[in-house]
């Protein structure tokens, strides 16, 4: 009913420029977002010193989503209205969805001065750091937010995702039910906090927000994707395949649902879906780690077929993308940093704690496995929790910052300046915090990191097994190299700093072998895969259990495995084809360094 009247107006007087917004502004409200433009365009060339135009089209190509052009268009429209606060604010976030951060801030800096305490420009810097992925300030500046405005939904969201990203799932789950409390149920939402939860290895949340999602749309993608996820983690393979094929038919190039559809096919997709995942890849305005997850999907893919020359260069490419985004985030692998912390760590935990030391706390008797990603970490601990007498603890995060705390407050004084207080402490605050109570005899703990806590954890926990998995080191570091891996393992993006890594691994492990006898062993994955059922019951045995057959049968079990390695776990034991032979040529950055660190090829022990 507008579109006649509004056309009359500005046949009748063209030279009006507010005639013309207005008919902009029907455009825009109709999808007609190239004819608002031109019109707006037409109006400023005649009507330089006309703000309202100016934010109009700055408006208009935001719907384009072709945000310089906006930042030019706003910044002309507060040239003329400098005391616009709102304004301002609105530049501020076109600018920063053109990543011109710098000028985003200044131009936030020149608001708060307008308006010193407005919530519109705290919650566009904190939305603009979401893009720059600067977690410190989005969790800061939303914590502020929320001190004044309670009920800011979008702080709260904020707030979740700086957690997310940060590994507090537990702090994210929290921050998510605010959300939920103060907007209406939707499935989006309770797909959320389940992938949360799964992260968080809280799978029985994770199944209760999934019904609900389901209750409200079974048929939306995203609940369809964290579904699919969820029973790949479970082995209900079948089942997870049915959620990502019925994802697919509903929009069929629903990014989220293609990494457990990888898992799945065991990296073989189609070539169109190959086709698809490269060139999100190189797709400009995505967030880098999703490009990064894309690039790895189409080179596995292609590893999979056999296309090892463009598998090795989309190899290269995904592993650019994720060094991008790391060091966007100021994460960066600092080897030098880390071998003086391993030098440390050595050095205060020089000596073997006493052999006969009482336990120090109530409850569950640890085992922790640990070594570097893609170890074969997860088949040793799948054997050992299908004991009855254990309970899978997954990657738990509880000890490293417990060890990173209590290291760096006492590093100058040694290792005998624990006191059997803090040692209880420690071990009841373990305990605690574990993700999953234990109603069983002994739970293993999968975090790898936990190799540089095992001075500590022999004595905090003195009748704890240490069980390092390890690989060969060409096979383990190009394995690293070949998937997608947490942001925060920041060496896994070049071959040579891999093989750099290995070497501090190397070290370490050595170290705990020759001073933690009994306490700290070593199993080697390809000795265990070939000679698998004697290796296995040697391992039960070394973990003060004894022979369950379920042991030896742990794939028939309903455990959740949360991990990469999902569906190989779930299949007999066997030793895979050699992949670094077969990229041999391409890996001498890796080998070289292994060399120079003085790890042996085979068996990746350090060389005496």
């Amino acid at each position: 009913e507008a579109r006649a009247p509004l056309l009359a107006a500005v046949g009748r007087a063209p030279e009006t420029p507010g005639y013309i917004v207005n008919l902009s502004d029907l455009y825009l409200a109709t999808g007609e977002t190239a004819r608002a433009v031109e019109l707006l365009r037409q109006c400023v060339s005649a009507n330089p010193g006309y703000a309202l135009a100016w934010r109009r089209l700055g408006e208009a190509y935001i719907a384009e989503k072709n945000y310089k052009a906006a930042a030019d268009a706003l910044d002309e429209a507060l040239q003329i209205k400098s005391d616009d606060y709102d304004l301002a604010v609105q530049l501020a976030r076109a600018l920063g969805a053109a990543e011109n951060f710098k000028a985003a801030d200044y131009v936030l800096g020149h608001a708060e001065r307008l308006r010193p305490n407005g919530l519109a420009a705290r919650r566009a810097h904190v939305d603009i750091s979401r893009v720059q992925q600067n977690w410190e300030f989005v969790e800061r500046g939303a914590q502020r937010i929320l001190t004044e405005d309670r009920d800011d939904v979008e702080a709260w969201r904020n707030l979740a995702f700086a957690y997310i990203e940060t590994g507090r799932y537990s702090d994210a789950q929290a921050a998510l039910l605010n959300v939920m409390e103060r907007t209406a149920p939707s499935a989006e939402l309770y797909a959320q906090f389940a992938k949360v939860a799964i992260d968080a290895l809280e799978f029985d949340k994770a199944e209760k927000a999934l019904a609900e999602a389901e209750a409200l749309d079974p048929d939306f993608p995203f609940v369809l994707s964290t579904k699919a996820l969820l029973r790949l983690y479970q082995g209900r393979l079948k089942e997870a395949e049915d959620y990502c094929r019925r994802c697919l038919e509903i929009e069929p190039e629903f990014f989220a649902v293609y990494p457990q559809l990888s898992v799945l096919k065991k990296g073989s997709l189609s070539g169109e879906q190959e086709e698809f995942l490269k060139t999100r890849a190189r797709q400009e305005g995505i967030p880098l780690s999703s490009r990064a997850v894309s690039s790895f999907l189409a080179a596995g893919s292609y590893d999979a077929h056999g296309r090892i020359d463009e598998a090795f260069e989309e190899y290269l490419y995904a592993n650019d993308l994720g060094a991008e985004r790391n060091h966007r985030e100021n994460l960066i692998y600092d080897y030098a940093g880390h071998s003086a912390w391993v030098d440390a760590v050595i050095e205060t935990f020089g000596d073997a704690p006493p052999a006969d030391s009482p336990s120090l706390h109530e409850g569950p008797q640890p085992i922790f496995i640990v070594g570097l990603p893609r170890s074969g970490s997860t088949l040793v601990e799948s054997v050992i929790s299908a004991h009855s007498r254990v309970t899978d603890w997954g990657e738990a995060p509880m000890m490293p910052p417990l060890f990173i705390d209590w290291f760096k407050a006492n590093r100058t004084l040694g290792a005998e300046s624990l006191t059997p207080e803090t040692a209880r402490l420690i071990a009841e605050t373990y305990i605690q915090r574990s993700p999953v109570k234990a109603v069983s005899d002994f739970v293993t703990d999968k975090n790898l990191l936990n190799i540089e806590a095992a001075g500590l954890i022999a004595r905090v926990f003195p009748r704890a097994k240490v069980i390092n998995v390890r690989r060969n080191p060409m096979e383990c570091g190009f394995s690293i190299f070949r998937h997608d891996l947490p942001k925060f393992w920041t060496y896994a993006f070049d071959l040579e700093n891999i093989g750099r890594r290995y070497g501090l691994y190397a070290k370490i492990s050595a170290h705990f072998e020759r001073v933690l006898p009994g306490r700290f062993f070593t199993v080697q994955y390809e000795d265990f895969a070939r000679n698998f059922e004697e290796r296995a019951r040697d391992l039960i045995q070394k973990c003060d259990l004894d022979w369950e057959d379920a042991c030896g049968a742990f794939q028939e079990t309903d455990r959740v495995a949360a991990t990469l390695s999902a569906v190989q776990v779930r299949e007999p034991v066997a030793l895979g084809k050699s992949k670094a032979a077969l990229y041999a040529e391409r890996l001498e950055p890796l080998r070289a360094a292994l060399v120079e660190a003085g790890v042996d090829l085979e068996t990746g022990a350090l060389r005496v």
